[in-house]
């Protein structure tokens, strides 16, 4: 995965992308640049996604809103879209056991209070 927020820095990290299906709800798309809690890097990076979408091959080529957090530290520095700022995610390809895709928008830095754009994108392998 690689991002960059306000034409900044560009990150380069893992992707974790996984599709939470459950019955009689939507399901829950999920993508991140750990895969737990233990493992977490930084800056790290969640984006979330409520969908109908049954499979990662529903999604492709169609972008869905998603609440994106961003931690730039580990003290805490946090960026974050808010209601009326739209951050979209799409997969654009699956190959096999390989997803790929983008994501961008804007986003809000909670400490410096300014506004900025944020643009990623992601590989990851379907487990």
């Amino acid at each position: 995965m690689e991002f960059s927020v306000a034409g900044g820095e560009k990150f380069e990290s893992k992707g974790y992308l996984k599709l939470h299906v459950t019955a009689g709800a939507d399901s829950i798309l999920e993508l991140a640049n750990y895969d737990a809690a233990h493992h977490e890097d930084f800056p790290s990076i969640y984006l979330r996604a409520l969908t109908p979408a049954r499979s990662l091959a529903e999604l492709v080529n169609k972008p869905l809103p998603v609440a994106l957090a961003l931690q730039v530290d580990e003290a805490g520095h946090l960026l974050h879209n808010q209601p009326p700022q739209r951050v979209e995610l799409a997969i654009t390809e699956i190959d096999g056991k390989n997803v790929r895709g983008r994501f961008s928008g804007q986003v809000h830095d909670i400490d410096l209070g300014g506004n900025g754009a944020i643009v990623g994108r992601f590989q990851a392998v379907i487990e």
